[in-house]
């Protein structure tokens, strides 16, 4: 792909991702909105119900306000609807420009640190639409909530806000989680062995998997090299976790004579490499690993086939010590 070519497609990126942006946020008021209107509607059912029990003249007019709430409420998900299709199209089509941009082989090395970059704004976007805004969201109608029930309810609206404080802690912790993700601070204050240790026991913390893992010290000045193999490890293990519904996992960290060597194997259901690599949607976070540590002038092998398990081997070469 020539200068030109590549320029054009990542200015038609960039506009896409500013447009996904507000689209994001208008998507959040409609959730909170249509979540408002269904607290409504649950309201003024039950106040139906006990005025038709009584065969109050007020029945009648709640009746025409629960139709008149429940038009606003289909319409609004019509809206809803509408705005989360054009915004899944804007994905879609990031996803597959961030493709082609990743995927192309003649790249260069500065040129292939931006595709990665674009790559990553584009997850932690959708990371944190997928999760903390959405708990934002729904916190904003539990505090609107607690306002209408404060003076008639105290009780509920404590409740509320229990319900609101729970949600606002776990924002918070994904909120962290993302940040972590962006570099793990662990490789700052503690080191990669440590940053790799604690990604690991965090993998397994919910005792899915049975782990066995030899890792030794990585004594690298290169954080560059030490990044790009917590990532890939990174990426090995979210494979597992999304694909391979294995049970046994075997991870492998070594220096060896002039190299880093890093193997990751799993008991799981495998699958057929030559395919996979045909399919864009599948082998995109295979490829960007491949690039990866091509770039360090190392190499991947991928050795799997269908229940047969999965078995990750990777080579990069070590920098020269003085």
């Amino acid at each position: 792909m020539n200068d030109s070519s590549r320029l054009k497609l990542q200015s038609i990126l960039t506009s896409l991702e500013t447009e996904a942006d507000p689209i994001a946020m208008r998507l959040e008021d409609y959730h909170g909105e249509i979540s408002r209107l269904e607290k409504v509607l649950e309201s003024l059912m039950k106040n139906v119900s006990e005025a038709d029990i009584v065969f109050s003249p007020r029945s009648g007019k709640l009746n025409e306000e629960v139709k008149q709430r429940q038009m606003e409420l289909d319409l609004l998900k019509r809206k809803c609807a509408a705005l989360q299709n054009r915004y899944d199209q804007i994905n879609q089509n990031i996803d597959l420009l961030v493709d082609v941009l990743a995927s192309d082989s003649d790249v260069e090395t500065t040129k292939s640190g931006l595709v990665y970059q674009e790559q990553d704004r584009h997850r932690i976007a959708r990371d944190l639409h997928d999760t903390a805004l959405q708990h934002m969201s729904y916190l904003v109608t539990k505090l609107e909530s607690c306002k209408n029930f404060i003076d008639t309810d105290p009780i509920k609206a404590k409740m509320e806000l229990s319900i609101a404080r729970h949600n606002l802690n776990e924002s918070i912790d994904e909120i962290r989680g993302v940040i972590y993700n962006l570099r793990p601070m662990a490789m700052d204050s503690e080191g990669f062995n440590s940053a790799v240790a604690k990604f690991v026991q965090s993998f397994n913390e919910e005792k899915k998997y049975e782990i066995t893992s030899d890792i030794e010290d990585i004594l690298c000045d290169d954080q560059l090299i030490l990044v790009t193999m917590y990532r890939i490890i990174e990426e090995c293990f979210s494979n597992i976790k999304k694909h391979a519904e294995a049970y046994k996992i075997h991870l492998i960290i070594q220096e060896q004579i002039g190299l880093y060597y890093i193997y990751v194997e799993d008991d799981g259901r495998g699958f057929d490499v030559d395919k996979v690599f045909l399919n864009d949607k599948l082998q995109f976070g295979l490829s960007i690993m491949k690039e990866r540590v091509a770039l360090l002038g190392g190499s991947v092998t991928i050795n799997s086939a269908p229940n047969a398990g999965t078995k990750i081997k990777v080579l990069i070469p070590a920098p020269k010590k003085n």
